[in-house]
């Protein structure tokens, strides 16, 4: 099991504008080259069930997952229910800092095979990274940071 934290600081940015932002998932396809499409398959108050077509470069990376909004802790947790991970769970934080925010994403993940956890493991996790960083930059820019 590996897990990644990668996350933004923007300034003057008020938090809970920049929870509605991070909660809309058409920004991340709209924002983020290496999002294809976030599709909102179910919804229901609190909860929804997305599914996500990705890229790691070049190389499809698809899951569909659950989503668990929590307006009052300016937090996202997800849980994959379906696709390319046996574990694949974390959280979109936004974190108040000053006059703006931290966003930040958790990740939790493991593919399920120790022997390609090992094998593929050091390079997967530096692409995970890469391409959380594409997605923070991306919703950075939208709200008007660096």
């Amino acid at each position: 099991m590996e897990t990644v934290r990668v996350e933004r600081l923007l300034e003057e940015v008020e938090p809970r504008r920049a929870f509605d932002f991070v909660v809309d998932v058409d920004n991340y396809a709209r924002l983020a080259p290496n999002v294809n499409q976030v599709r909102i398959v179910e919804h229901d108050g609190s909860s929804r069930i997305t599914s996500w077509d990705t890229e790691i470069e070049g190389a499809p990376l698809l899951w569909t997952e659950r989503d668990t909004i929590l307006p009052d802790e300016l937090t996202i947790r997800f849980e994959s229910i379906d696709g390319d991970f046996d574990v694949f769970r974390g959280a979109w934080l936004v974190v108040p800092h000053g006059a703006g925010v931290v966003l930040a994403c958790e990740l939790e993940y493991s593919l399920g095979v120790a022997i390609l956890d090992e094998l593929v493991g050091p390079i997967l996790k530096q692409k995970i990274v890469e391409n959380l960083s594409i997605m923070l930059d991306g919703l950075t820019r939208g709200l008007g940071g660096g």
